[in-house]
């Protein structure tokens, strides 16, 4: 490869979609040691180029040349062995592992003839990598703790560690405050001299110019134009990407603001902001401004009802509301746009005219049955207004762009016919032409008598727009200006003040989960040995934790489902009928050794693992459907085998129920299994490939598969492995009984998930330890075995086990939105004190 020969080019690709296509014979050159610059609106089809350059799509036509040579990217994992990868506007990481784990997630550094991963030098290596690029992180650090321009720096890291030689940055700036831009851009420097070649997508010219060598510009999905930046202006870049002149970009209307519409005064939030003052006018825009973790968003919300201020009032029309929810703000005429369009605004697997007619249908229905004709009236009257790019108003909201999925949750609200409109970063992750749509249409709103605030962490937008504008920092409006009367360093000034002591700030991360529940434990267990003493006594402890072993082992199998964001209801049915299985082996042919029926009694739970697993995986239907079902039918299995009988002690062999009785070291066998399936799984979940993969399954799917992990198959491999265990626990449980039949453990799948979610595993995938684990299951065996001794009645055991189940997962579900809570704002304000001039 020459200086003249780009490191990567494509050429004549085409992408084709049903109804649609993409990309239509589209070139682009990437240079060694250069920044070219992909510049389109939202659906000119930059998003489907990066994903077939990164191996996620297939391109129907053209070629890919690497070093000049043409390559087949059939997969994200070969485009990352040939060393190209994309760093995208919301990093697909994983929040809950270590930055280093993040860094080398699917080429993990390993040593010795188990492959065991080796820590000490991930870490070793990952703090290099920092270090080179002059960022000060932890790499031990949880990525979650970090702040969002220091997650890039994480992806960036990650890129080095691979020698990527091809760096695609999709939107890297579009959250990061003014000082993480310039550092960000010292980053992209280091990496053109480090030779890198750079794919730069950006909706900022500023930011395009500033770093480009090279444009490349792409309309519907076709090429329009290439060549060096410094041979193009701004205007004929906006031209040729939009195929239109852009006169205005914020083209504001002249308009006389009318009476007060609505007021708020002394609105206060325990967490998130403080003594809010402001009105608003109709025919006025108000501006909002403020770095993101200002409190710009959550008082947005309290003004629409979906959170309640603690004190203050809202008057609205002379009077005074309070909303209960976000119906009543609705109806009341305050509407929002929330910021997270995908997740708050629209249901993007519904149709756009279903979206656009979904806070209307008891005007559109109101005898109760569905008008499909007004719904298409409605939705073709705001989608077309608003210029929503479809060939469909019955597309789903999700394969549309960024753009255009913003205007239809706008178009939403706006049939609402609201008084106040809130426009919560209208314009965020969306290009110019889209930009100024919308800001023609806030001005037309005012125009019409409409009151709108617009909140916005982009400066010139809120000084191109507003009437008035409110700089909010730390919760607390820092200042208020009328438009013009102050510069953008006055505004940079004042959201970067310090507020003094009434800021409503959290300090502190929430502790250790699994060291607060061990103290729980040991104060219980304290505090019941001191009324009962003989509760305390060795031979009482290790008879406690003995009847607590198969709880552990069945919940370390159901912990590796639930880090994959499924669940297994299925492991006490699969333990109850391989236990029947071998004990109806053993009663008909004592002769077969006892190894052998453990050994069978953990292979047929395998296989209803895998069954579990398969249906899963390959059929896509979900885990606790599976689950449910399956356990039904192996508890209709054990009825036919028994014939609904029981197979008890005096028909089992002595040796068949000798392992639970025998003691080794002054603990039981049963003991002794439970303790070595803690530290088998432990070592799994640890030092594997496949286990640290479980965790990345279950924590970002999306991110897992540009890694290279097939999150379905980690799923399918989990449920394996819990079968297998139940299996186990199966054989176990029956010679430890001495008794087998239809109603074995049943429940005791209740049991299990009880001591996951305890334990501080999360429902929703890729959280937990197997300490946390160990804790839960002892916290619900101590539990068990203390209510006899405090006189409550066993049967209540299952009502205690139930409520105590439901008690964790309120307080995970509340402690894992504050810690959120806690972690940005302790982020923001880091990047914030860091751009104070002293």
């Amino acid at each position: 490869m020459t200086a003249s020969t780009p490191l990567l080019s494509l050429k004549g690709i085409t992408k084709v979609f049903p109804g649609v296509r993409a990309l239509e014979n589209v070139q682009l050159d990437l240079w060694p040691g250069k920044v070219t610059a992909l510049i389109g609106e939202n659906g000119a089809g930059k998003s489907t180029l990066v994903k077939v350059m990164t191996g996620i799509y297939q391109p129907e036509e053209g070629e890919i040349l690497y070093k000049a040579i043409p390559i087949q990217l059939p997969h994200p994992e070969s485009a990352h062995r040939i060393g190209i990868t994309a760093i995208h506007q919301e990093t697909v990481l994983f929040d809950e592992l270590s930055v280093t784990e993040n860094i080398f997630v699917g080429q993990y550094l390993h040593k010795g003839l188990l492959k065991k991963l080796d820590w000490p030098a991930m870490h070793q290596k990952a703090g290099d990598i920092l270090r080179r690029l002059e960022v000060q992180i932890d790499p031990r650090a949880t990525l979650k703790t970090l702040s969002i321009a220091q997650r890039h720096m994480v992806a960036i890291a990650r890129a080095l560690s691979f020698e990527a030689q091809v760096v695609i940055l999709d939107e890297p700036t579009a959250a990061l405050s003014q000082h993480e831009i310039l550092e960000f851009y010292q980053i992209v420097e280091r990496l053109k001299q480090d030779g890198k070649a750079i794919l730069f997508i950006s909706h900022k010219f500023d930011e395009i110019f500033e770093l480009a060598d090279y444009y490349t510009i792409l309309r519907d999905g076709v090429y329009v134009s290439s060549g060096a930046i410094n041979e193009i202006t701004e205007e004929r870049m906006v031209s040729m990407m939009v195929g239109r002149a852009i006169t205005q970009t914020y083209p504001k209307v002249s308009c006389t603001p009318g009476e007060t519409v609505l007021e708020v005064n002394n609105l206060c939030h325990p967490t998130e902001f403080a003594n809010i003052n402001f009105s608003l006018r109709k025919g006025e825009i108000l501006g909002f401004y403020g770095l993101v973790g200002a409190g710009r968003t959550e008082l947005m919300q309290a003004l629409s009802g979906v959170s309640h201020p603690s004190s203050g009032e809202m008057v609205l029309n002379g009077k005074a509301v309070r909303f209960r929810q976000p119906a009543d703000a609705i109806q009341a005429g305050i509407v929002c746009v929330p910021e997270e369009r995908q997740k708050q605004g629209a249901i993007v697997a519904l149709p756009i005219a279903q979206n656009i007619s979904l806070p209307q249908l008891a005007r559109l229905n109101p005898r109760g049955v569905l008008n499909d004709a007004r719904e298409w009236r409605l939705a073709d009257e705001y989608a077309s207004r608003l210029q929503v790019k479809a060939f469909s108003w019955q597309q789903a909201v999700e394969t549309l762009s960024g753009g255009n999925q913003q205007k239809v949750v706008i178009g939403k609200w706006l049939a609402t016919h609201p008084q106040v409109i809130i426009l919560d970063e209208p314009t965020k992750g969306i290009d110019i032409g889209s930009k100024a749509a919308v800001h023609q249409f806030m001005s037309e709103l005012v125009g019409q008598g409409l009151a709108v605030i617009m909140v916005s962490s982009e400066l010139p937008e809120v000084m191109g727009m507003a009437d008035r504008i409110i700089v909010m920092h730390e919760g607390l409006m820092v200042a208020e200006y009328r438009a013009g009367e102050a510069t953008a360093e006055n505004y940079r000034q004042r959201r970067q003040r310090h507020c003094p002591g009434g800021c409503v700030m959290w300090r502190q991360l929430l502790k250790n989960r699994e060291a607060l529940l061990a103290a729980v434990i040991i104060l219980m267990v304290a505090s019941i040995g001191s009324r009962v003493p003989s509760f305390i006594a060795a031979e009482n402890l290790v008879e406690m934790f003995n009847d607590t072993s198969i709880l552990i082992v069945l919940a370390l199998g159901q912990m590796m489902v639930l880090l994959t964001k499924g669940i297994d209801l299925s492991m006490a049915a699969n333990l109850a009928l391989t236990g029947m299985i071998v004990a109806l082996l053993n009663a008909h042919h004592p002769d077969i050794p006892v190894w052998a029926l453990l050994m069978l009694a953990t292979l047929l739970g395998l296989l209803m693992g895998v069954i579990n697993g398969l249906l899963v995986w390959r059929l896509g239907i979900p885990a606790i459907v599976v689950t449910l079902g399956t356990m039904s039918i192996y508890r209709g299995i054990i009825f036919l085998l028994s014939d609904g009988g029981w197979v008890n002690s005096h028909q089992m062999s002595t040796d068949f129920l000798a392992l639970p009785r025998t003691s080794l070291l002054g603990l039981p066998l049963l003991s002794w299994c439970a303790i070595a399936a803690l530290l088998l799984v432990g070592y799994f979940l640890r030092y594997s490939r496949t286990g640290r993969a479980l965790y990345t399954a279950g924590g970002n799917a999306t991110a897992a598969y540009y890694t290279g992990i097939n999150a379905g198959k980690m799923q399918f491999i989990s449920f394996c492995l819990s079968g297998a265990l139940a299996g186990f626990c199966g054989y176990l449980w029956i010679s430890r009984f001495a008794v087998a039949y239809v109603d074995v453990a049943n429940g005791f799948e209740l049991q299990v998930v009880a001591a996951c979610v305890i334990g501080g595993i999360s429902t929703m995938g890729g959280t937990g330890r197997v300490v946390g684990c160990l804790c839960g299951a002892l916290f619900l065996g101590i539990i068990n075995n203390a209510l006899p001794v405090i006189g409550i009645s066993p049967f209540w055991q299952m009502a205690i086990s139930g409520a105590v189940i439901v008690i964790a997962v309120v307080l995970n579900e509340r402690g894992n939105k504050r810690q959120g809570r806690l972690i940005l704002r302790s982020a923001v304000l880091a990047s914030q004190k860091q751009t104070v001039k002293p």
